[in-house]
């Protein structure tokens, strides 16, 4: 059985100011210690629907060499965050080094994070993740279901957190064009590159 935290996640505009999403990622989610700071971002990019693992050897390889690199800098992994293509392989190699520790706080924490960049329209089912109320509560747990087979339209479920990035754009479920279209959207590419030289300075 595999254990899985649910992770956290916020709605964002592509616009937002950085310095603002630095501040909720490491003060409101906890992810930076002050002794403890990324030597790494691991930023990736593109193959949202194309990229395979298909050799046993190769996927191997791929997780020990990911997992490894991360291990050893305290590194952040940033994905697109779909359960599909390279963001698939990366939260699988996620799911096989991921560990779990108990803070001061009494708090169940990751060892590893992998935070998805992931455009908010395309989602199936991002209707559930909506908070009807969010003046009563800072969190909410909302229950997301993945489908089991790989998916351009749902989440990963090894990833440990979301920024879901609303850029005012609808997309047709049906299109997969216009989907990876979204999925390499400048907007989006520009928000997590901005992102990553962000918190290379916190």
């Amino acid at each position: 059985m595999v254990f899985r935290k649910a992770a956290k996640y916020v709605r964002l505009s592509n616009e937002s100011d950085m310095n603002r999403v630095v501040e909720l990622m490491t003060k409101h989610w906890d992810l930076v210690k002050p002794e403890i700071k990324p030597g790494v971002i691991l930023s990736v990019v593109g193959g949202g629907g194309h990229f395979r693992l298909s050799d046993s050897r190769k996927k191997a390889i791929f997780d020990e060499g990911l997992i490894k690199v991360i291990e050893m800098t305290n590194g952040w992994i940033l994905s697109q965050g779909m359960n599909s293509g390279v963001s698939k392989a990366v939260g699988d190699a996620v799911r096989e080094g991921q560990s779990f520790q108990l803070d001061p706080s009494g708090e169940i924490t990751r060892t590893i994070h992998c935070v998805g960049i992931t455009p908010w329209n395309i989602i199936k089912g991002r209707d559930d993740l909506i908070v009807s109320d969010p003046e009563k509560t800072k969190t909410t747990e909302v229950r997301y279901r993945v489908d089991q087979l790989p998916s351009l339209y749902t989440l990963n479920p090894d990833h440990s957190h979301f920024l879901f990035i609303d850029d005012g754009y609808a997309y047709e479920e049906e299109n997969t064009e216009k989907l990876q279209t979204a999925l390499e959207a400048n907007s989006i590419v520009e928000f997590q590159a901005k992102l990553e030289k962000q918190l290379r300075i916190i």
